[in-house]
């Protein structure tokens, strides 16, 4: 199975964000953002 992300980065998110939910045991895995976070979450990514 391929990594989509890193564990660190994860854990950088949730700590940050501690809405995000992570499903890992899914056939592709996924992060779960809540709408009313998606844009900071995204802005965060994209600026660190």
């Amino acid at each position: 199975m391929k990594a989509y992300i890193d564990a660190s980065l994860l854990a950088v998110l949730k700590q940050k964000f501690p809405s995000i939910e992570y499903n890992g045991e899914a056939t592709k895995p996924a992060v779960y953002v809540p709408a009313a976070e998606l844009v900071a979450v995204l802005s965060f990514l994209r600026d660190d």
